[in-house]
């Protein structure tokens, strides 16, 4: 039989364009199908923002925008990144406080002087500190964040992963959207829902942004006032206190906390506990900057942080440092919102820096493995180096001749075969 060239065209060339065609288009629709937010999942949405009080016109337009849009994948992937490295305190704080960040922090203190005097005398948080949480949050107002909040809260809802949690940003959002009077559009913030100069999620805006310039709305997108005064209430509210007047009207000497050096024969196991005053002082623990001893004469109840170990830099934070750990729960964020605000005000650096090895979190849970195995009970072995896996780091060094700090230093890390 005999087949016209034509039909051969059309077997080697179209007919295969054609099935990819086909395919893509089958997988496209595919993906959009699986990347769009359900009819179910926003009708459940719609009806709980109503019971908050939500209107319906506001809900249309979000219901609409979340239709068109579908679900974030880049913040799903974000959300569920891992990091890969263990993050240690000079590598964490080394990469905020930047002399450039320093710089523009001396001059927006000096810029704001007379709002930060009036809100140190009205909430008792000294300026400097306002002016580090803005620098590290925002970059001073430079980076704010460029995710819808909605679209980004609702696609964390679906994912599933910490679906209640972002269920309430999604709805305090929309509560903020209709009383402010914003666009759903124009609410912007970080993957995670974190909003403004002061990164502020919905439901820490929502009761404790506050009007700092007198026009009836808190706008901590634009408004740097509104900011500063939003991140002064809710330090406050979060158990920040001054400690009496000083000359000019200004709070007291205690702050956050302080550099401190300590005795040589200090025993690590109380490091990490509350004490008082007298407690430190009968253990030899001394102010590392001559600068700094009516700061440490001043500061009451304190714990002691080693997070170098007992060859770093070495702290006494104060109760104000639990203020800083509300806003984010880390020991490494809150040192460098005081060690840079100390640099605002003309403190010197570090009087200690010891050399950390880059260690992946991979390296922790061997170290977890490794002590489980050796009968110091880590706990499950999940790469966070928490208090338990640090107290059985300790009491391993301490049963090996090593400083017991608790902190995986080379030699601790050599001797475990890590």
């Amino acid at each position: 039989m005999y087949l016209r060239p034509s039909f051969y065209i059309f077997v080697l060339f179209v007919l295969p364009a054609f099935l990819l065609l086909f395919f893509v288009s089958f997988s496209v629709f595919e993906a959009n199908a699986q990347e769009s937010f359900s009819r179910n999942f926003l009708n459940n949405l719609g009806k709980e923002s109503r019971r908050r009080g939500v209107s319906e016109e506001l809900w249309q337009e979000t219901y609409e925008f979340l239709s068109k849009e579908g679900i974030l994948e880049e913040v799903i992937k974000r959300d569920k990144k891992q990091p890969e490295i263990f993050e240690t305190f000079h590598r964490y704080t080394n990469r905020r406080l930047d002399e450039r960040r320093i710089s523009r922090g001396k001059a927006m203190l000096e810029e704001h002087d007379s709002l930060l005097q009036r809100l140190e005398l009205e909430y008792g948080v000294p300026g400097e500190i306002l002016i580090a949480i803005w620098g590290l949050e925002s970059d001073y107002g430079n980076i704010t964040g460029r995710f819808s909040v909605l679209h980004a809260t609702a696609s964390l809802i679906a994912d599933g992963r910490r679906e209640r949690f972002f269920r309430e940003q999604f709805l305090t959002a929309l509560q903020i959207i209709e009383r402010e009077g914003i666009s759903p559009r124009e609410m912007l913030g970080s993957w995670a829902g974190a909003m403004g100069q002061v990164q502020f999620i919905p439901t820490t805006y929502w009761q404790y942004g506050r009007d700092g310039d007198g026009d009836g709305r808190a706008d901590i997108w634009h408004n740097v006032e509104d900011s500063l005064t939003s991140a002064a209430h809710y330090l406050r509210a979060s158990g920040w206190r001054a400690q009496g007047k000083g000359a000019g009207g200004r709070a007291g000497t205690l702050s956050w906390g302080l550099e401190v050096r300590l005795s040589g024969n200090f025993d690590y196991a109380q490091a990490h506990s509350w004490r008082s005053r007298a407690f430190w002082r009968k253990r030899g623990v001394k102010a590392a900057h001559k600068s700094q001893r009516a700061r440490l004469a001043s500061i009451g109840k304190s714990s002691l942080l080693l997070p170098s170990g007992a060859r770093g830099a070495v702290f006494l934070v104060s109760q104000n440092f639990r203020s800083i750990l509300r806003w984010n729960n880390s020991n490494l964020y809150a040192l460098s919102v005081g060690l840079l605000a100390d640099r605002l005000r003309g403190a010197p650096g570090l009087s200690r820096e010891s050399a950390e090895q880059i260690l992946r979190l991979d390296d922790i849970r061997r170290l977890q493995e490794r002590l489980n195995e050796l009968g110091f009970a880590s706990g499950v072995a999940d790469a966070i180096f928490g208090t338990r896996t640090r107290r059985a780091l300790m009491q391993y060094q301490k049963s090996v001749g090593l400083t017991a700090d608790g902190f995986p230093s080379p030699e601790t890390l050599s001797r475990l075969g890590i």
